[in-house]
């Protein structure tokens, strides 16, 4: 079963495996500051692209007219905005090259 691995245990887990280079700490205030300026940034209608890891853009929604499936009548569905994210070709060729390889040795 896959286990979730939280902020806390991440920032352990990233600092134990920097040898020393970063506290625990240090990583959970980056953990903290990172979505922060993501999202500031996609607010701003930037995209931010990290080199062999993905991509964070943002998505527009033209604003729409729907209708209810109860009550068959029409109501507007304003424009709206939210952030999608794309998993580097990159990093997802090194995902699938590595699975392979433990599926290989198993």
């Amino acid at each position: 079963m896959t286990e979730v691995i939280r902020n806390k245990q991440l920032a352990k887990i990233l600092s134990e495996r920097s040898n020393g280079s970063y506290f625990t700490y240090e990583i959970l205030d980056f953990l903290e500051l990172f979505p922060r300026v993501i999202e500031e940034l996609i607010l701003e209608g930037n995209e931010v692209r990290w080199t062999n890891f993905g991509s964070f853009a943002p998505k527009y929604s033209k604003p729409r007219v729907m209708t209810s499936g109860l009550t068959g009548k029409d109501y507007e569905v304003p424009a709206g905005m939210t952030m999608k994210f794309v998993v580097s070709p990159a990093f997802q060729e090194t995902l699938k090259s590595k699975f392979s390889e433990r599926k290989n040795h198993e």
